[in-house]
Order: structure tokens, then C-alpha cells, then sequence
């Protein structure tokens, strides 16, 4: 189940490649579970997520998604906003996928996972 699915080509507008999601505001108003997959180059980049009271999320950023050609920065500079008691939690699947990306808990909460990280 996906709320807010992203991908590098619009399936709107099929010549539009990546940053499908990029530069827009999405307010979720219903304290349930969300899904967002943000999976291409640049596709969620500079938005803001907002999300209700006692919500729980789950929010996925990936860049190399298969079919999505591959990329960086998924989530680049995104800023979430979280109300009281909305659990959070973030897939920053490549190492480049949440630079900048901002969480503010405002009550609510997070838990964030970094995969292929070289250590």
C-alpha cells in the first residue's frame, strides 16, 4: 500500500524523467499508516512532507530503485514535519539519498536506517 509513490518517470507525463515529487508540499490529514516511496534521481528533493497526529509512516528514499536508471539524492534538502505521536520511520537506502533532509519531531517520533553505507 503507497500513499505517495515517486518515481523517476512521471507516469503522468512519461517524457519527464526524475524529480516527479521535487519542489511540492504534501500534507497528510488522516492519522493512519502512509507509505512514501521517493525511488529515482532528485524525485523528492526541496519538498516538505507534513503529517497528522498519531500517524505512523513509513518513508522509503532510493535513488538506484531498479528501473529508475539510477541516480543520487532522492530526498535531498526534503523536510518532514511530524505532530504528536506520529512514528516515523526513514530508508535512506544510498549514501547520498538525505543529505540536507531535515525531521522536525514536534511530538512525534523517529527511526532511520542507512543501507549500502561504507564504513
Amino acid at each position: 500500500e503507497q500513499d505517495l509513490y515517486c518515481n523517476a518517470t512521471s507516469e503522468f507525463n512519461p517524457s519527464s524523467s526524475g524529480s516527479t515529487c521535487s519542489d511540492s508540499t504534501f500534507t497528510f490529514v488522516v492519522n493512519d499508516t502512509h507509505v512514501v516511496d521517493c525511488l529515482g534521481d532528485f524525485v523528492c528533493e526541496n519538498s516538505n512532507f507534513s503529517f497528522n497526529q498519531d500517524s505512523a509512516i513509513n518513508f522509503d528514499c532510493d535513488s538506484e530503485a531498479p528501473g529508475t536508471g539510477g541516480g543520487q539524492g532522492a530526498c535531498n534538502n526534503a523536510t518532514i514535519n511530524l505532530a504528536p505521536g506520529a512514528c516515523f520511520e526513514l530508508n535512506c537506502i544510498q549514501d547520498d539519498d538525505c543529505i540536507g533532509l531535515v525531521v522536525n519531531l514536534f511530538g512525534g517520533k523517529c527511526y532511520f536506517n542507512m543501507f549500502n553505507q561504507e564504513n
